[in-house]
């Protein structure tokens, strides 16, 4: 009797012991794409099994549950969805608390008791979800250790790459100079399950508004590269998701950087902000000027609080402002430089990011509050005329000065600069008659604006909106005018450079003989296309890239209804829609084509198949139209969509 008792203690104990270890506290994972979500235990009963998960977040910004979170076997695929949640609702706006962070605990079906390690979900894209959690009890958390590249370690690299250039020295006359830089990298800590595969590099030639997007492709053991275009040297962003990581490199070098997953889940946990990577190295000819660009931070222009400050400062008093912040900003660069040995190329840099952001300001401040006097009519501040003397700060910009092209806050400059108030007073009424006195005389009158009304010496800034608008001006002139015009500009700039830009927009626009429709290079960017656009082979087709986010993709749709119905059932014509689950996020894709006729051709993209497609077709921004001919090929990469209607009619000239 006494050994039966025993028996009997020892498996209540046995038992006791079981229902013990199905609390599993921090299990270990293999990988996470969210850096704020954590699961910090794990419940097994028979009833149930309850997951806690502690959030960190942004103090004040809210979190929400999907119920449609599920919980995968690793093993067999069986999927757990939540019966249930604690500390919030599923689909409810949690916001979070001053500590910001919080602890959920979200109640799913019992799981198998064969399985060993499950997936959590939270989006069918990988983004916020967990991978390889355990279900073995552990005391630490780890995460899958990382495989080394064949990259192999910073001292392989510095055999393979170039010395660090002579950082002593300014830029030289070889300052343009067109050819190819190439991006070497690996990512630690990378795996597949992140969600995506590619990132973009968003170059483009600021000269001649041309775009060149660079897909980044990402291997599974985290290396990544590309390769793009530069006319000059030029400071740009790597972009993985929501994630930019700006970097500088001059044609024809290579460059190589060192990146960590852990800086991809704060910035994730930290999105009110462009969080500063802390795991960053360099390596090739560039580097030293990418570390100091890395290290040392200058203060610029905050929009954040703009449209108040449009709203209530008068333009006097906004100018003053900027200038005044601009000046401080300068003082403290100039004490960090007093502290600091900083190359003289890293000195232009850091100092022009300033100038071209303060100053950026000045002009957006200009051009953005036309939109809001016209949206309300009562705010007297809005209703106060700019000053003559507004722009008298741009005397103090050297306009000769090249590295200004660098930075990347140059592109929105030299287009506000391109548009700025007193340019727009000299512009002509345009006419059909008068198109190209309209830009021939445009210029002429710019000039003497530049020189007499603002005091400036026109230089290379002034020089290149020529060179940018002959793009525009193309569009409207027969080859005859254009040749004219374009020689008329590439006879007025003295920078060798831009005049042959000049005349090679000239023969792209009007090439020798009849412009011809052009197959699409072989590849896997062609592949993806040609899946949605091969079914209407036999019809010309209009391609639209577009998205929910993108405003004038949205007038642009609405504006084409008549043309789709027109067209509709045509068995010479279609349109095909084009988005990315990043542009158009599920939710709001689906209750805009349910309100709007666009046909059945509808194709919702993820995001890396859409990056191979902004390449291809050479596009940073939408909307964006291709039109193709019966055969699949490529009629038009930048079709006019303001002008569908009069374009498509002519290729169906015996049509009405």
């Amino acid at each position: 009797m006494k050994k039966q008792a025993t028996i009997l203690f020892l498996l209540l104990g046995i038992s006791y012991t079981t229902f013990a270890q199905r609390i599993i506290k921090n299990p270990e994972y293999e990988f996470k794409s969210t850096g704020i979500n954590t699961i910090t235990q794990i419940e097994r009963n028979k009833e149930n099994t309850r997951v806690q998960v502690h959030c960190e977040f942004i103090p004040h910004w809210w979190i929400s549950f999907d119920s449609t979170t599920y919980i995968k076997d690793a093993d067999t695929g069986k999927k757990y969805f939540p019966i249930g949640i604690e500390g919030t609702e599923f689909g409810k706006k949690t916001f979070m608390p001053d500590s910001g962070d919080s602890t959920f605990v979200l109640i799913f079906p019992p799981f198998d008791k064969k399985m060993k390690k499950f997936d959590y979900i939270e989006s069918d894209t990988g983004e916020g979800s967990i991978f390889g959690i355990s279900l073995k009890k552990t005391k630490d958390q780890k995460k899958k250790p990382v495989e080394e590249s064949i990259y192999g370690t910073w001292e392989d690299m510095e055999k393979q790459l170039a010395a660090e250039a002579d950082p002593s020295t300014g830029y030289g006359t070889d300052f343009f100079r067109k050819d190819t830089a190439h991006l070497r990298g690996f990512l630690k800590g990378y795996d597949p399950r992140a969600g995506f595969s590619t990132g973009m590099i968003y170059t483009g030639n600021e000269l001649t508004r041309e775009d060149y997007p660079t897909v980044i492709q990402i291997h599974p053991d985290g290396r990544f590269e590309a390769d793009f275009l530069l006319n000059h040297p030029w400071e740009g962003y790597i972009s993985f998701k929501r994630t930019s990581i700006p970097f500088y490199i001059e044609p024809g070098e290579t460059l190589f950087i060192s990146l960590d997953w852990e800086d991809f889940l704060m910035a994730d946990r930290y999105r009110d902000r462009r969080y500063e990577f802390k795991n960053i190295d360099f390596k090739g000819a560039s580097a030293g000027i990418n570390k100091e660009l890395n290290k040392f931070k200058v203060n610029t222009f905050n929009y954040r609080n703009f449209e108040k400050q449009l709203k209530t400062l008068a333009p006097a008093e906004f100018k003053q402002q900027q200038l005044n912040a601009l000046k401080e900003a300068d003082n403290s660069l100039a004490e960090k430089l007093k502290q600091n040995t900083v190359s003289i190329k890293g000195q232009q840099l850091l100092k022009n990011k300033i100038l071209l952001s303060f100053y950026g300001a000045l002009f957006d401040y200009v051009m953005t509050r036309r939109y809001y006097a016209s949206q309300d009519s009562t705010n007297e501040i809005l209703k106060q005329p700019i000053p003559n003397d507004y722009y008298n700060f741009l005397p103090k910009i050297n306009s000769n000065d090249k590295s200004l092209l660098v930075s990347n806050m140059f592109s929105s400059f030299i287009n506000r600069y391109e548009y700025m108030g007193p340019f727009n007073n000299a512009d002509m009424t345009f006419t059909p008659e008068n198109k190209l006195e309209m830009f021939s005389k445009g210029w002429l009158r710019k000039d003497s604006v530049l020189r007499n009304e603002l005091q400036v010496t026109p230089g290379l800034l002034f020089e290149i909106a020529k060179t940018r608008s002959l793009n525009y001006a193309l569009e409207m002139l027969t080859p005859k005018e254009g040749h004219l015009l374009a020689e008329e500009i590439n006879n007025s700039i003295s920078e060798p450079f831009l005049k042959e830009e000049t005349m090679r927009m000239y023969a792209k626009k009007f090439p020798e003989g009849e412009k011809q429709a052009y197959k699409l290079p072989e590849g896997k960017a062609t592949d993806i296309f040609r899946k949605m656009t091969d079914p209407h082979k036999g019809k010309f087709v209009l391609v639209d890239f577009w998205a929910t986010t993108c405003g004038p993709c949205i007038y642009g749709i609405k504006h084409m209804q008549p043309l789709r119905d027109k067209y509709k059932g045509s068995p010479d014509f279609a349109f095909v829609y084009i988005t990315d689950t990043g542009g158009s996020p599920e939710a709001s894709y689906n209750k805009f084509i349910s309100e709007n006729d666009m046909g059945d051709n509808l194709f919702r993209l993820p995001e890396d198949e859409y990056n191979y497609l902004r390449q291809l077709f050479k596009f940073n921004g939408i909307p964006r139209y291709v039109m193709l001919d019966r055969d699949g090929n490529v009629v038009d990469d930048n079709f006019p969509g303001h002008n569908a209607e009069y374009e498509i009619q002519k290729l169906f000239p015996d049509k009405k």
